[in-house]
């Protein structure tokens, strides 16, 4: 998983394992990490990290009440040859559903909270894409050309809150804008014009997933896991259909079928149509 996410307000502990080859090695000394904002800021440098497995290092992030994607960029001598690692923590709202839930379906209860997030995460991703907005809070960044007008369309739905915004570098107040669910500010005066001269950082999505949504995600995931689990490397080039304990799997076009599952998808395209009306 390329991007760990944490909920607000909890703390994280990111890992990395650093190999020369392919044999995890402990570095010659300490390793630290930096650690960048969504907006390139720093938020910290040459931070501590704690080793614990041959190779493994971790760093303790404390909680965060506003949400973020941080970049970390870890740095370590090994063999007197400096190796380096980025990896990503994205603080958001909330989560389609819970890693106890998710625990609590049949098949899953052996499954570590590693790979069930992994495929919860799978669900969130392929579930936004597909309908065009979060069905959780979510951090957004978008740096936008400048309308000459009032109206500012917004790369997501659903804009929950203006965490900052700045015009050509400078830091404006949006208390007085408002948000629409479609995607778009309206403000009291007109967002100056120019290219790439905005930058909005935001939070979007729904406020937590509808019952629907949760219940759309426990059904997939647990059909994603168990498919993996069956034996096979996978599912096999070639096959359009596969039936396992959660239920039949159809692979066919995105576009209709973002899951393949008739009881999955249903919910997903009615949600779509919702924000495409």
């Amino acid at each position: 998983m390329t991007v760990q996410r944490v909920l607000r307000d909890t703390r994280a502990q990111p890992e990395v394992v650093f190999y020369v080859g392919t044999t995890p090695t402990d570095a010659d000394a300490a390793v630290t990490v930096d650690i960048f904002r969504g907006d390139g800021s720093i938020f910290a440098t040459d931070a501590a990290t704690t080793h614990g497995a041959t190779g493994h290092y971790t760093y303790t992030l404390a909680p965060q009440s506003v949400l973020e994607r941080f970049q970390l960029v870890w740095e370590g001598t090994f063999g007197g040859v400096v190796q380096r690692q980025t990896s990503f923590v994205e603080v958001v709202g909330g989560y389609v559903v819970a890693l106890a839930d998710l625990q609590a379906e049949s098949g899953l209860s052996t499954k570590t909270p590693a790979e069930l997030a992994e495929a919860r995460q799978w669900f969130e991703d392929r579930a936004e894409d597909f309908c065009g907005v979060a069905f959780v809070p979510r951090y957004a960044r978008d740096v936008l050309d400048g309308p000459g007008s009032r109206k500012l369309d917004l790369l997501h739905a659903r804009p929950r809150s203006v965490i900052s915004a700045k015009f050509d570098g400078v830091v404006q107040d949006a208390t007085t804008w408002d948000l629409y669910e479609a995607g778009y500010i309206v403000a009291p005066s007109s967002f100056p014009y120019g290219f790439r001269n905005l930058e909005i950082i935001y939070e979007h999505g729904y406020d937590s997933a509808p019952s629907d949504i949760r219940d759309a995600a426990l059904t997939a995931i647990r059909s994603n896991v168990l498919a993996d689990s069956s034996g096979g490397g996978g599912i096999p080039a070639g096959v359009t259909s596969l039936i396992t304990d959660a239920g039949t799997m159809v692979f066919g076009g995105r576009l209709t079928q973002p899951f393949g599952i008739r009881a999955v998808d249903d919910v997903l395209i009615d949600r779509r149509v919702v924000m495409m009306a």
